[in-house]
């Protein structure tokens, strides 16, 4: 059995176990990070590369925590992405936020000024020329222009991994799910964690493999996790709607957001997220394809010209802590940094693209107080290759037909 040593181990290879890496291997620790074959899959590179600047939050009941990171997060992805040329963000892409009456418009311009943020508003005719889908959209009346982007998560997460690979960070990719052949223990201050044919030996372990999270949880501390799993629809249309971000609220609720691509425009609907044990994924799918049609019809009578469209629909999934275990955690019960009891085992989730590289600097900060200086052990070359980064495969899938029908637009299932 090969055996290696480093100061961090890292489980899980997506943003937030990338920008950790890439944070501590800049002060010059040695660290190693294991994923399963490619890194930055799943919510990585399935999220829908929005650059969140803070204001959709100002209009929820987030903690103000949540829009200070996001404002921090834009900050330091908008300048990673400057200083190494990558061209990941769309600046032409500036979100609108469309709303039914000019009352909430100047609430919301209020909330999101007062936050410290950009914003300015954008004349009823202007917006609706802007954005064609929304073209004849009788009960929305009024918009406003924020800095919110879209971004690249491919080719920000490559540049990441290029620049890991400079500073001597390394990466052990398996061919199998991490968390199968997962198992370890904590002796003499250190933890020795099995993996498969290797035994990494490591002061301090990390686990940022997203909602694997509560599996490697049990696993090392054999403990229940703290938190719950819950699932939300996330759907991808095969044709770009709109060329820049778009936010769809209402006095009751935040309604949609369409986030265009080079090849289509990824939509999400707020605030519908179920418990994972208590729905299964054909249960999600239903509901709210259903609420996905009533929006269509109520306030995108442009999308028509797109029809018919295909549509690829997933199950994405989601991590909450329990109320009983967020009182160290300021930024609520989705983006956090959870330390076990037990020394030196710590779970980063930072919930969201945006958050975690500001949540990624906040814990090197804590984990650099307990490993002190850089001791530059033996730098094994665990992956002497470059690694791949996940592209965004699922899109070329369509799982259902955007149509129009007599009584309406339907959404209607692939046949087979």
């Amino acid at each position: 059995m090969n055996k290696i040593e480093c100061e961090v181990l890292i489980l899980g290879g997506g943003c937030a176990g990338l920008w950790l890496q890439y944070e501590l291997c800049r002060k010059g620790y040695f660290v190693v990070l294991v994923e399963n074959g490619i890194l930055g899959q799943y919510a990585s590179t399935r999220n829908q590369g929005w650059l969140q600047s803070g204001a959709l939050y100002t209009l929820r009941n987030t903690p103000s925590a949540v829009v200070e990171q996001c404002k921090e997060g834009y900050k330091r992805i908008t300048k990673f992405d400057q200083i190494h040329s990558l061209n990941s963000i769309d600046k032409n892409s500036q979100a609108i936020f469309v709303f039914p009456t000019p009352r909430e418009m100047e609430k919301a311009l209020e909330r999101i000024t007062n936050a410290g943020l950009q914003s300015e508003p954008i004349g009823n005719r202007d917006f609706k020329k802007i954005v064609a889908v929304l073209y004849g959209a009788e009960k929305l009346q009024s918009a406003l222009q924020t800095t919110d982007v879209t971004v690249d998560t491919y080719l920000l997460l490559r540049g990441l991994v290029a620049n890991i690979l400079e500073c001597g960070g390394r990466f052990y990719l398996l061919e199998d799910t991490l968390v199968d052949q997962i198992d370890g223990h904590e002796s003499s201050m250190h933890w020795e964690i099995v993996i498969k044919d290797c035994r990494f030996l490591a002061p301090i372990v990390v686990c940022t493999a997203g909602t694997l999270i509560p599996r490697v949880y049990s696993k090392l501390t054999a403990q229940d996790f703290p938190g719950i799993v819950k699932k939300a629809t996330v759907f991808t249309f095969h044709q770009r709607l709109c060329r820049r971000l778009v936010v769809i609220q209402d006095v009751r609720m935040h309604l949609l957001n369409l986030s265009p691509f080079s090849a289509g425009t990824t939509a999400n609907m707020g605030g519908l997220d179920l418990e994972a044990d208590s729905a299964c994924d054909a249960d999600v799918e239903v509901g709210q394809i259903q609420y996905l049609q009533e929006i269509i019809t109520d306030f995108l009578p442009g999308f028509r010209s797109w029809i018919p469209c295909g549509l690829t629909v997933y199950i994405c999934q989601k991590l909450e802590l329990k109320q009983t275990a967020i009182k160290s955690q300021p930024l609520g019960i989705r983006h956090y940094i959870l330390e076990e009891p037990r020394q030196n085992l710590f779970f980063l989730y930072p919930g969201k693209f945006t958050i975690a590289p500001v949540a990624a600097f906040e814990l090197t900060r804590k984990l650099s107080e307990r490993l002190g200086s850089p001791v530059h052990k033996g730098k094994t070359v665990v992956h002497a290759s470059r690694p791949v980064v996940a592209q965004r495969s699922y899109f070329g899938n369509i799982t259902h037909h955007v149509l129009v029908q007599s009584d309406g637009i339907r959404i209607i299932p692939v046949a087979g």
